[in-house]
């Protein structure tokens, strides 16, 4: 895994989890691109505009498995920013984190550290 570190401060790190993203009363999945303590950078088929509150659940998988030792983390997020591209790929959504409780901190953590070791 490596570490992306850019303008946001905090550093970002390729990291694979499946998400699904709760939002106007439905669920859509993605997949992360990156992930940081700040926020998450998400693949999927729905772009969302910009400046709006979404609430987000990070799995850790294995082989596109969701590890059970591993509990979901639920957040809440804002959209920083959405982009979808040429149309050939996915759209792509950058998340920012809003209101990370400290146990909600040490989980993304956990999820870093698990994905580093794989």
């Amino acid at each position: 895994m490596s570490s992306l570190h850019d303008r946001r401060g905090a550093p970002r790190y390729s990291v694979r989890l499946g998400a699904e993203i709760h939002y106007g009363g439905r669920i859509y999945t993605a997949m992360t691109r990156d992930l940081s303590a700040a926020g998450v950078s998400l693949e999927g088929d729905q772009a969302f505009e910009a400046g709006v509150p979404i609430q987000l659940s990070l799995f850790l998988v294995t082989e596109g498995i969701e590890d059970p030792s591993f509990p979901p983390v639920n957040v809440r997020g804002t959209v920083a920013w959405s982009n979808l591209g040429d149309g050939t790929g996915p759209a792509v959504t950058g998340v920012r984190f809003e209101g990370l409780t400290p146990q909600q901190n040490a989980t993304l953590d956990r999820y870093l550290r698990a994905a580093n070791e794989r």
